[in-house]
């Protein structure tokens, strides 16, 4: 890659995700800087190591800060990544406020519905792209990133400028990470909430449960089946509701969904993880947000309010 195609891109929320898309950016020549607060002292020390069927990546002295007004020192970045789960977006005016300016462009690797619009309301930024990530990734120590599944990014905009689209992609083009366009980013991101609601939330609801449980067992199998094919109603609503097209065969797409979960056996979805470990859950942009569209269009979604209910009430954070 040449010079003159190397951007600078911050990276907010180190976790799995936003470690190992980070490294993948740095791995390529980007000028990447990471937000790291927990981590700092081992990271620092030891680096940053990535362990993936795709290759591994080792950054032996990446650059980190500590504070969003010690990245905002190295100066304004071309990007700014967010990979904070959709329950901490709260944290992110003082986490990324200080370091972006007029021209950064902002990319949001955090599922749930609504997530573009939170973050163009939190920073008053509006070239604010999303992507969906589709990877089975960890984080076992610190530092230490296990990529087991998957890896591929789909990248959409907010108001869907294709220009702008092309732009993104661009970033990613030297990387190993396979890219597509999502052309109608609300569209897309249905899509995804068929299988994200369904085995996050039923991960949760069976303490944690993998892949392989929720599809061995015959009634959270059936579950999962017909709530993918209620959350597609909503979403097909919802896409009237806007003008925008709809998903074509939701059946279909429900179909491959199922399939896409049989292939990860093992994984535990990462809101079931959240919940065995006594973290915050997303509750709202995952679950509470189709439940309540579904409210407002007048579509009588059952399993879905029961889901969103269950979550709410299973959240750490209500319980305390």
């Amino acid at each position: 890659m040449g010079a003159v195609d190397r951007q600078s891109v911050a990276v907010v929320g180190t976790g799995a995700v936003g470690c190992y898309y980070g490294a993948r950016l740095a791995e390529a020549g980007h000028d990447v800087r990471f937000l790291m607060t927990r981590d700092y002292d081992v990271v620092r020390a030891n680096g940053l190591r990535v362990a993936s069927h795709l290759g591994d990546v080792h950054l032996p002295t990446p650059t980190l800060a500590r504070s969003a007004e010690g990245l905002a020192e190295l100066g304004t970045p071309d990007w700014l990544l967010v990979a904070l789960k959709s329950c901490d977006l709260d944290q992110l005016a003082p986490l990324a406020g200080p370091l972006i300016g007029g021209e950064t462009r902002i990319l949001a690797i955090v599922d749930g519905i609504g997530i573009e619009d939170d973050i163009a309301d939190i920073l008053r930024r509006y070239s604010v792209f999303g992507g969906l990530g589709f990877i089975g990734v960890g984080l076992p120590t610190p530092g230490n990133v296990l990529h087991r599944e998957f890896g591929a990014l789909e990248i959409g905009h907010r108001d869907d400028d294709g220009e702008a689209i092309e732009d993104a992609l661009a970033l990613w083009e030297p990387t190993v990470v396979g890219v597509r366009p999502a052309n109608c980013l609300v569209r897309a991101r249905w899509v995804k909430m068929l299988w994200d609601v369904p085995f996050n939330g039923l991960s949760v609801v069976a303490g944690g449960a993998n892949a392989e449980t929720i599809l061995e067992t015959p009634a959270l199998k059936a579950f999962a089946r017909n709530l993918m094919a209620e959350i597609a109603v909503i979403a097909n609503a919802d896409l009237a509701a806007r003008g925008l097209p709809p998903i074509e065969d939701p059946d279909a797409a429900c179909e491959r969904a199922m399939r896409l979960m049989g292939t990860t056996e093992r994984h535990i979805p990462p809101v079931g993880v959240d919940f065995v470990r006594r973290r915050p859950l997303e509750a709202e942009a995952m679950f509470e947000r189709p439940a309540e569209r579904a409210a407002q269009l007048g579509i009588d979604a059952p399993l879905t309010a029961f889901l969103a209910a269950l979550i709410h009430r299973l959240n750490p954070v209500s319980m305390i």
